[in-house]
């Protein structure tokens, strides 16, 4: 399974990162993998993320997509909402919905990769060039604050299993048009800086 470590990762000042973006129509997320900006304060882990989510909402670069959130951090991803492309950004202290969001990910994994199967498509830009339906839309969910995400689910009573439907979003998502952008604080020496 994919893990943050082996995620492409993305680090560096403001500037490095805000290049990153700039050349993102290079990092394929098919073949490259989910994005993990990380870094210590001020580094510019902000900059990657309002990037993705603005150049999330221009169809002519991946094709439509659609966003959603997942806030385990300062609550700074509730600003997105108000974006036409964004469907939800949820807290971290609502586990119901957590849960509903991780559930309807993966009935849309489950019916993608069954639908997808069916025509012989490996991946969402074939399945579009196949099926011609090119208004299949990508999924980006954006998951602000990592590692607490990860200590209340990875062994958290009850949740576990949800941390296993995350792992399988990470590990084959990303075919399917599934993809998730992860922040995190770099670490250093083991402890978070």
């Amino acid at each position: 399974m994919t893990s943050p470590t082996t995620l492409h990762s993305a680090k560096g000042t403001g500037l490095e990162l805000a290049s990153i973006i700039v050349a993102l129509s290079g990092h394929s997320p098919v073949v490259d993998g989910p994005l993990a900006p990380s870094g210590v304060g001020a580094s510019g882990r902000c900059v990657v993320f309002r990037s993705l989510l603005v150049a999330s909402g221009v169809p002519m670069l991946v094709g439509p997509v659609q966003v959603c959130g997942l806030d385990f951090a300062s609550g700074g991803l509730r600003m997105i909402d108000v974006l036409p492309h964004v469907g939800a950004v949820v807290a971290a202290d609502d586990n119901e919905r957590v849960v509903r969001l991780l559930r309807t990910l993966k009935a849309e994994l489950d019916r993608r990769s069954r639908e997808y199967s069916l025509v012989g498509a490996d991946s969402i830009v074939s399945y579009r060039a196949i099926t011609g339906q090119t208004d299949e839309p990508r999924l980006l969910l954006m998951l602000d604050g990592y590692p607490a995400f990860r200590t209340e689910y990875e062994a958290g009573a009850g949740r576990s299993a949800w941390y296993a439907v995350f792992n399988r979003l990470l590990a084959v998502g990303r075919t399917r048009g599934i993809h998730i952008v992860l922040r995190a604080d770099r670490r250093c020496n083991g402890a978070v800086a």
